[in-house]
């Protein structure tokens, strides 16, 4: 909790993926379903932060891309044959925006950084 209150990182616009949320190197957590939110309060410190997403591509997407690859070159190994180069990417990633949010705590200071949940 930072000055009364929780402060959430949530993405809201992205397909097929697994996001892990980092705040100051430090990490928050991970996420692949709704609400694609991740609390990061313990990791805020007074002043600048810096925010770090990192996004796992769609599993299909690496094999597709693998097919174009020489045999010695590629990520995966699968018995999955039905995905080729010529397969249609399967739209992945996180797509803006993302969006800090935050909450009051009940009995909190007025005057502090945090507000009423927000999108």
């Amino acid at each position: 909790e930072k000055a009364g209150g929780r402060f959430a990182v949530a993405m809201p616009n992205w397909y097929g993926s697994v996001a892990e949320v980092k705040v100051n190197g430090q990490s928050c957590g991970i996420t692949w379903t709704p609400p694609f939110r991740v609390d990061i309060s313990r990791a805020l410190k007074p002043g600048a932060n810096e925010l770090a997403i990192e996004v796992v591509n769609f599993w299909p997407n690496r094999i597709i891309g693998d097919d174009s690859l020489p045999r010695d070159q590629r990520f995966t190994r699968t018995n999955v044959r039905k995905l080729t180069r010529q397969t249609p990417l399967i739209e992945s990633g996180l797509f803006g925006p993302v969006r800090l949010m935050a909450e009051t705590v009940p009995g909190a200071q007025a005057d502090g950084p945090s507000a009423k949940l927000t999108q």
